[in-house]
């Protein structure tokens, strides 16, 4: 029995492994350099000579995140994504590059939060950044970073002004400064945690740290491109053992030079990194759909977080922020979940019942307050508006005052407000939509024709770049692909990882059933 095992176990381990072979190659190179990005974010490809669905339209694929209004002059507005930051100066008909002295690079220059500062001498527009927090004159345009070190070559996902303060968030972090005429000077602000809290981050999130090494710092990163670089040599070594003997078949066979040193560290390696092989493969399956359905709403201990993470913050990563004048409270949204709080750090921050609230497991990509006091959430399973004082929930998607478990097929990316009023959101795929869940008609109409004005930049949809780093990025999950496999597409990562489990499993099998059982 354990001999016919063996057999069909050989044939699996060869010719699966020779078909996905060029998906285990192109998987351990790109694992590599995602764990790398520092080496990759000078670089970038024209987004033209990738596929249709990756082009921009209509501020799709967070080409929009965030926008801005002046409340001085009505019709100046500025916008931010991952084209830097760009003007208006007629209430978004056109639109002028911005980003003179922001990063040149694709990967560094893309802005998620932008925040114009009018009521206080002087006038100053700030911009997050991934490379870190800059500001400037509106008038002059012309960034300069702020010296922190803590703000410099950090990602910044969120900004607030709040009475005469400016909060900065980082994914860890929260650093105020108080507005003044000269160069801002931010300190760090403790965001205290309720007694007895302990956090719980997303499954999934500790599955993709165990993937990328990352949940043990340096030496985890190092661990996982090692063994990238394994998959690499098997993938390759396979190749030519496979090689050899086919052209020894064909009557061209010569004694190959390297063939006893391929096959023997083949076999080594192998078995030696089966089971960390094993792990990266069994993660990488459930980090993409359907598998990752199965597990969307599992949560982590805090014993399995990481270590880093826990001793900067214990809210967890932070998403988005905003705050409500009405009640004086600091919304934080995290992966942890929505916590509020006082802006003066002079209490624990309270964890929010969100069990009416449908917030996608990457988490909250709008936190935005509105003019009657509720809040604006949403994320890649819909969009709904919260009143925290009576707890009603409005799913502005399918228009409907009940738990809005189901978004629409919202993907949201990114919602433009101006002085409370919702205007658009966008939809990561699809790019502009009008608010369908306003109840005023008169709303309605004036937010559809404020958005059928707001057009993309020529130049965005036309001369953009993507950063190396995105761009394998979206080869690594196999997005790359999706206008040549449709709605299949999905499939690619999970078979992958699948091939992968099985051919490490019946690898050990072969050197098990030679070594012990023959």
């Amino acid at each position: 029995m354990f001999k016919l095992i063996f057999r069909v176990s050989r044939f699996v381990h060869k010719y699966l492994g020779l078909i996905a072979l060029v998906y285990f190659l192109g998987m351990g190179v790109s694992g590599i350099l995602l764990n790398h990005p520092a080496l990759l974010q000078k670089f970038s490809l024209p987004l033209g000579w990738l596929s249709d669905s990756f082009q921009y339209r209509a501020w799709n694929r967070w080409s929009l995140r965030d926008a801005v209004f002046s409340e001085q002059q009505p019709e100046k507005v500025y916008v931010a994504g991952k084209e830097g930051v760009w003007m208006s100066c007629n209430a978004g008909r056109s639109f002028t590059p911005a980003s003179t002295g922001l990063p040149e690079s694709a990967y560094l220059r893309d802005t998620n939060c932008l925040l114009l500062v009018e009521n206080h001498v002087p006038t100053r527009l700030f911009a997050g950044t991934k490379d870190g927090l800059y500001y400037c004159s509106p008038d002059e345009l012309r960034w300069q970073t702020v010296l922190n070190p803590h703000l410099q070559q950090t990602e910044i996902v969120d900004l607030l002004q709040i009475d005469q303060e400016i909060f900065v968030f980082t994914e860890t972090g929260c650093f105020v400064a108080p507005l003044s005429p000269g160069a801002p000077v931010f300190e760090a602000r403790d965001l205290k945690t309720p007694p007895g809290f302990k956090p719980r981050a997303p499954f999934f999130r500790f599955l993709l740290k165990l993937h990328d090494g990352s949940l043990f710092g340096p030496t985890g990163r190092l661990i996982a491109d090692i063994i990238g670089l394994v998959l690499i040599f098997l993938s390759l070594s396979a190749f030519y053992l496979w090689y050899v003997p086919w052209r020894r078949r064909m009557r061209e066979y010569r004694k190959p030079r390297y063939y006893k040193f391929l096959y023997r560290y083949h076999l080594k390696l192998g078995i030696y990194a089966s089971l960390l092989l094993a792990i990266c493969a069994l993660t990488g399956i459930f980090l993409r759909p359907p598998f990752l359905m199965a597990i969307a709403r599992l949560q982590t201990p805090e014993l399995l977080q990481s270590t880093n993470l826990i001793a900067e913050n214990r809210l967890g990563r932070i998403h988005q922020a905003a705050w409500l004048k009405a009640n004086n409270k600091l919304y934080l949204a995290t992966e942890n979940g929505l916590f509020s709080g006082s802006p003066n750090a002079d209490s624990p921050f309270a964890a929010v019942d969100t069990s009416r609230l449908s917030i996608h497991g990457m988490g909250a990509t709008v936190l935005e307050p509105l003019a009657d006091d509720s809040l604006l959430i949403g994320s890649f399973s819909g969009l709904a508006k919260w009143h925290p004082e009576t707890g009603i929930v409005t799913n502005l998607v399918t228009d409907k005052t009940t738990q809005p478990r189901h978004s629409g097929g919202a993907m949201v990316a990114a919602a433009v407000i101006n002085n409370g009023t919702p205007k658009f959101w966008c939809d990561y795929r699809r790019g502009m939509r009008p608010f369908p869940g306003e109840s005023s008609a008169a709303t309605e109409m004036q937010a559809g024709d404020f958005a059928s004005s707001f057009t993309m930049p020529e130049k965005i949809s036309k001369k953009s770049r993507i950063s190396l780093w995105h761009f394998f990025f979206e080869f690594h999950n196999g997005r790359i692909f999706q206008d040549l496999f449709g709605r299949y597409t999905w499939l690619i990562a999970p078979l992958g990882g699948l091939a992968l489990l099985i051919v490490t499993l019946s690898g050990v099998y072969d050197w098990f059933y030679r070594r012990v059982l023959h």
